[in-house]
């Protein structure tokens, strides 16, 4: 699963107060594209200390936290990404990087909402679905591995768990399947609403 690490740039016709902030994101993208993330990311915060929700300088910042390592962080700003911005596409895009941030940490039930909310902003993003699909199944994978310690934990003197049959695979398999499904109706319930820039993964 890869993460957007595009940097956003902004629109013009910018007056003094945005000029600052301006100045900021202006400075924290030169940064970031040569690799001095720390000292972009302070760009970033010097634009949000102007406008705390600036969505460019907020998302941007995520980006330089996530290829930091600081995951648990860059989840943070992508989630006040999403919230502070009314631009559809940008909040599918926050939401997606989150998801990818949360996967990193091995949080696969938040990362399954993440990429839920990307997917109900921009339904017809085939990456998204495809990586909805592979945590479906990094859960499902840790179900059995679940009950598994805790029946080590209970040393109980039951038998050891039997591996799965074919049937009770396919039956795991079909769970994924009608999740899958349900997601769908629930993606085509929602009103998609028109995005202003363009995807670029």
């Amino acid at each position: 699963m890869k993460i957007l690490l595009t940097i956003l740039f902004l629109g013009n016709g910018l007056i003094s107060f945005a000029q600052q902030v301006n100045s900021s994101l202006i400075k924290g993208n030169d940064l970031y594209k040569k690799g001095d993330l720390k000292n972009a990311e302070s760009a970033y915060n010097e634009a949000l200390k102007i406008d705390g929700k600036n969505t460019t300088a907020s998302f941007n910042k995520g980006n330089s936290l996530f290829k930091q390592n600081q995951f648990g962080e860059a989840t943070k700003q992508y989630q006040a990404t999403a919230e502070n911005s009314t631009d559809t596409e940008l909040q599918a895009k926050a939401y997606y990087n989150k998801a990818v941030a949360e996967i990193k940490q091995q949080q696969f039930q938040e990362a399954l909402q993440s990429l839920k909310q990307s997917l109900k902003l921009k339904n017809n993003d085939e990456e998204t679905r495809e990586n909805l699909q592979k945590v479906l199944a990094e859960i499902n994978k840790q179900k059995p591995n679940e009950n598994k310690q805790e029946k080590k934990d209970n040393k109980n003197d039951k038998p050891k768990e039997k591996p799965l049959t074919k049937d009770q695979a396919e039956q795991q398999l079909d769970m994924l399947r009608n999740e899958e499904k349900r997601l769908q109706k629930e993606i085509q319930q929602q009103k998609t609403k028109p995005s202003r820039q363009e995807k670029d993964w």
